[in-house]
């Protein structure tokens, strides 16, 4: 008897399953990514990396912004032969399912790495001079575009922002502008890591032509971390989470979680402030749960706190954030109203503010976090079990009211999740664990680099997660 329960319950499951993909669409893959109007040949050599490697390019997160089209993408330098890490593509530009060409964010020049970016100390790694690439750009075939972009000379590049490495980039539609925090650092492998310049957040206005003929994107900010956070492991630091206060587009705070260094630093936009909350339990890995599988390849990382999710602001505009450290199965909250305070952070008398909410399961371990204000319902992107879960926040945070959004048949990774204003779940399929804890190399004959999408309605429709009455906007 016992037996045909399991039949029936596994049966069963196998539909919920196969109900939960077959809404999800394949919008954008790659086996190869391709790049438009890059400015060196794909040849070149920088000090004595190559300019372009195929086998190293993997696409670590996405940020779409409807009103122009914009698809925004991060590749972070975790291993040489990024020429960009930060680029875009225009949505109407391309099929689904295609793998589009991807031009560089805002500019080539901002994306480009120099050969001195290399002459800096290294463990166990010589350096190699190498020639001017300045005049490699001015004089490269491939620099077809010069009637519309001008190539700055070498004073101007100096004051040109750049991005040396780039994991996150948040749209924030309200106010038609990208987010993004370049570490400042190249870390190609255990041995060899380049501090080049303090690590910072960077702010793009995004114009409604963005994607006609206007890639003008001008830079609205640039804020570097102060030393006592930004100097501790910077290549930890993966995602932001943004809280405005008002219609006022510069009054909000940003909520920055670095998971190896353990800690959720707070940005004060509106007074160019910041500050940090460190040393909590709850922001710490869970050691049991902190081996990563990725193609076959095993490793143990521990990874902190990562993602931040916000309730429903109250009467007083403060919001319950829901965290958890990527390597756990535990779900933590603490209101906004501690972390908006600095006091509390220098005062270290937070501790008790810091909340268990939780445990979301086996294998639960979760790379990002967002949340639907129409339906009030969280999502989990989970990369050791390959899925995309929900919880309605209206219910009691137990394991039986978290229901399976997406379960994919071949591992995934994911690192990005969000929910954009025309009501669709983005999420990606990526090799980050493959590229940050391996020297192993990008399979090209098989599609790596993935984005899905799914209606929210008919994500949650038919799970615990569904509302029978729907909540109001945000």
């Amino acid at each position: 008897m016992f037996k045909y329960s399991l039949i029936i319950f596994g049966f069963i499951l196998a539909i919920n399953l196969a109900n939960s993909n077959e809404n999800v669409e394949v919008v954008y893959q790659w086996k190869v990514v391709e790049f438009e109007n890059l400015p060196l040949p794909e040849n070149a050599m920088i000090g004595r990396h190559r300019y372009y490697d195929p086998e190293h390019i993997n696409i670590m997160q996405m940020g779409y912004h409807p009103l122009s089209g914009l698809m925004i993408v991060t590749v972070t330098r975790t291993r040489s032969g990024v020429p960009i890490t930060m680029g875009a593509f225009c949505v109407d530009d391309y099929p689904p399912g295609s793998s589009p060409k991807i031009w560089a964010f805002p500019s080539n020049e901002a994306n480009l790495l120099r050969a001195s970016d290399y002459d800096r100390p290294s463990l166990g790694i010589p350096n190699i001079p190498t020639p001017n690439i300045i005049n490699q750009i001015q004089s490269s075939p491939l620099n077809i575009f010069k009637k519309t972009t001008t190539t700055p000379s070498p004073n101007e590049i100096d004051k040109t922002p750049r991005l040396m490495s780039t994991y996150t980039v948040n749209i924030d539609e309200k106010c038609n502008r990208a987010y993004t925090i370049d570490t400042g650092i190249l870390t190609f492998s255990l041995l060899e890591s380049y501090k080049v310049q303090k690590p910072s957040i960077l702010v793009y206005d995004l114009p409604e032509d963005g994607c006609k003929n206007n890639r003008n994107f001008s830079l609205i900010r640039r804020a570097e971390f102060p030393d006592d956070i930004g100097s501790n492991i910077p290549a930890g630091i993966l995602y932001m989470t943004l809280d405005h206060q008002s219609d006022n587009c510069d009054d909000l705070f940003i909520y920055i979680t670095n998971v190896y260094a353990h800690y959720l630093a707070v940005y004060d936009y509106k007074n160019d402030d910041f500050w940090v909350f460190r040393n909590y339990p709850s922001f710490q890995p869970e050691l049991a749960e902190s081996f990563i599988f990725d193609e076959g390849f095993s490793f143990q990382l521990g990874l902190g706190i990562v993602s931040l999710a916000l309730d429903y602001p109250d009467e007083n505009g403060d919001r319950m954030a829901y965290y958890t450290p990527s390597t756990s199965t535990s779900l933590y909250a603490v209101s906004t109203k501690v972390l908006k305070n600095k006091e509390k952070a220098q005062g270290r008398n937070a501790r008790d503010d810091f909340k268990f909410i939780g445990n979301k399961g086996r294998k639960s371990q979760t790379s990002k976090m967002a949340v639907d204000y129409k339906h009030g319902v969280v999502f989990f992107l989970e990369f050791q079990s390959n899925r995309v879960r929900c919880w309605n926040m209206k219910k009691p945070f137990t394991q039986e009211n978290i229901g399976v959004v997406y379960q994919s048949p071949t591992p995934m990774y994911g690192m990005m999740l969000f929910i954009d204003s025309k009501g669709y779940i983005w999420f990606n399929k990526s090799h980050t664990g493959l590229m940050v804890g391996a020297s192993l190399r990008l399979k090209l004959d098989k599609e790596h680099s993935i984005f899905y999408r799914v209606k929210v309605d008919d994500a949650i429709n038919g799970t615990v997660c569904e509302n029978s009455q729907q909540s109001v906007e945000q």
